[in-house]
């Protein structure tokens, strides 16, 4: 508990504590040295502030024993399905080929799930030949999920390349400028992206993003030619974010036509 940020019994005895159970159970009781941990994981605990202060000061750990721990934590995480936890300290570990192997097998969803600070300190370890399109896209969404813009824009344009763009790169670059209200910039952006990418999800993405930049231009035909091409590739991709894209964008169109029940309808599909 000394190098960890929490521990159960069964992380404990992984990383060599013997008979933790009752040594967990012993220091638990005492109400001393540990307190809860907040959070999904019911009888995880954390070292008390005072006590971890002390541990610090008077009874410091030789680097190779706390590397030793947190690799032990690391793997047991990684084995328990908590690849956040196992990144972060795979980080720690400043182990690149760990930190690669996790953000390429799990990255998206990490950052999805609110683990963008450990992404992007995992991914500042990697050396420029590990860095793909994928980690490239991963960080720069890392990145927005931070609100550094330009971080994210940064790492989207080293995944674009030149010439045409694949559509998850594309929607990406087009949404920042977007959001900046750089709107001729984000349309550049969606035109350089490649309308026909086998990837449906990254597809109908561009395409409703580029919609509702063409919406807010004004230019309605145009509009409704992409939000259809959007819902399409969305229906057949099956992807849920892409389907509240395409229907958001269609919501927006039904506005203008004086089609309250469409309008209503398709937020609503959206939303849902």
């Amino acid at each position: 508990a000394q190098v960890l940020d929490e521990i159960e019994p069964a992380i404990a005895a992984a990383a060599g504590i013997a008979d933790a159970d009752k040594t967990f159970a012993r220091l638990t009781s005492r109400g001393v040295y540990l307190e809860p941990l907040p959070g999904f994981h019911p009888g995880r605990m954390v070292l008390r502030p005072l006590f971890r202060s002390y541990l610090a000061h008077y009874r410091p750990l030789e680097p190779e024993k706390i590397r030793d721990i947190r690799a032990a934590a690391a793997r047991w995480h990684e084995a328990a399905g908590e690849y956040a936890r196992a990144l972060y300290y795979a980080a720690k570990l400043a182990d690149a080929d760990w930190c690669a192997r996790l953000l390429t097998a799990h990255g998206p969803r990490l950052v999805e799930s609110g683990a963008a600070s450990t992404v992007l300190a995992a991914a500042d370890l990697l050396p420029a030949e590990s860095r793909n399109r994928s980690i490239q896209v991963l960080v720069g969404d890392a990145g927005l999920m931070q609100g550094q813009w330009e971080t994210a824009l940064a790492h989207y344009r080293a995944a674009a390349g030149d010439g045409s763009l694949p559509a998850s790169v594309a929607w990406r670059i087009g949404l920042l400028h977007y959001l900046r209200g750089e709107l001729t910039d984000a349309i550049e952006a969606y035109e350089r992206g490649n309308t026909q990418d086998e990837e449906l999800p990254a597809r109908a993405m561009l395409l409703a993003w580029s919609a509702s930049a063409h919406w807010l231009r004004g230019d309605v035909e145009r509009c409704r030619d992409l939000a259809g091409r959007a819902l399409a590739a969305a229906r057949r991709a099956g992807d849920h974010r892409a389907l509240a894209g395409a229907h958001t964008v269609l919501g927006m169109l039904a506005a203008p036509d004086g089609d309250r029940a469409a309008n209503d309808a398709h937020y609503l599909r959206a939303l849902d």
